[in-house]
């Protein structure tokens, strides 16, 4: 099976099956051209770091309905930041969402670069561009699953965690 047909097989179930999850866009929204928001994409990602989906959902939702922005973040006291973070845990990615925040509001007017060159220099960025680059074309940040030039599975999100590989038949696991 070739990448571009594995990867519509991939792309099809997800549309099938996609969990409604606050940072995302539904698919049918994704076919009516809705783009999903960068701060969010950006927000949610960080958060899921080494963190499950079900202890992000309520703290994303406060940090968008006090910060909705990313100009509303970077302008926040970082003891209220960190207040709200409390009990997500790796408080190093909490100075850094604000260092990186004020960046994006700083140098590029509240607006996320759409070149993972530009992203590379935010604060804690690592190798990976940052958001971890949610306005690179959607085509892209939408591939679920790669095959490696070996044939071997890795699932991806916008980071190259390990996932299982994917059981296309059925669908996925209820929300947590």
């Amino acid at each position: 099976m070739r990448d571009a047909e594995l990867s519509q097989i991939l792309l099809d179930w997800y549309d099938r099956h996609a969990r409604d999850l606050p940072w995302r866009i539904s698919p049918d929204a994704s076919r009516a051209g809705i783009r999903p928001d960068p701060y969010r994409v950006w927000l949610s990602e960080v958060m899921l770091q080494q963190t499950t989906v079900a202890a992000v959902k309520s703290y994303f939702e406060r940090f968008t309905r006090l910060w909705p922005t990313v100009n509303d973040l970077a302008r926040a006291e970082d003891a209220a930041v960190m207040a709200e973070w409390a009990g997500l845990g790796y408080y190093a990615r909490a100075r850094n969402l604000l260092k990186c925040a004020r960046v994006v509001a700083g140098e590029h007017g509240g607006v996320f670069p759409s070149t993972a060159e530009a992203c590379a220099s935010f604060p804690a960025s690592g190798p990976i561009p940052p958001p971890q680059s949610p306005r690179l074309p959607m085509e892209r940040r939408r591939q679920l699953l790669m095959v490696t030039s070996k044939g071997s599975w890795r699932g991806c999100s916008m980071n190259t965690r390990p996932y299982p590989r994917p059981n296309l038949s059925s669908p996925p696991m209820p929300p947590a």
